[in-house]
């Protein structure tokens, strides 16, 4: 795996697939011109249909830039140290559930907004 810092005289081609970084982390990505500028999309969307909590087909570890480990961090309310997920998970199992309970629930439905109403 290369890593390539970021030159907008050097980008992937548009709608291939990338592993996007950027202080820590990373989201699967494919890159579009809109208006002549660049914007990196994350794929599938959480409210897509296509995004799912099953298990995966293939899963592979992501070789990180230097300093970088790829886990996801918590600061719980009245600690001093961040946690990972699983020290969360052992350490706080209500607040765990909570937490990926609310991101289990985003996955494959409709984005939702309220509409505006027009004076």
């Amino acid at each position: 795996m290369e890593w390539h810092k970021f030159s907008p005289h050097f980008e992937p081609a548009q709608g291939l697939k990338i592993i996007w970084f950027s202080r820590g982390d990373c989201y699967i990505a494919q890159r579009f011109i809109y208006k002549n500028k660049s914007y990196y999309l994350p794929i599938p969307y959480t409210d897509s249909r296509f995004a799912t909590s099953d298990s995966p087909e293939y899963w592979c570890y992501i070789d990180f830039p230097q300093g970088y480990e790829g886990r996801m961090e918590v600061l719980m309310e009245g600690d001093e140290k961040v946690i990972t997920i699983d020290e969360m998970y052992e350490r706080f199992p209500d607040e765990h559930n909570d937490f990926v309970e609310l991101m289990i629930q985003t996955l494959g439905g409709p984005f939702r907004t309220k509409k505006k109403t027009r004076k």
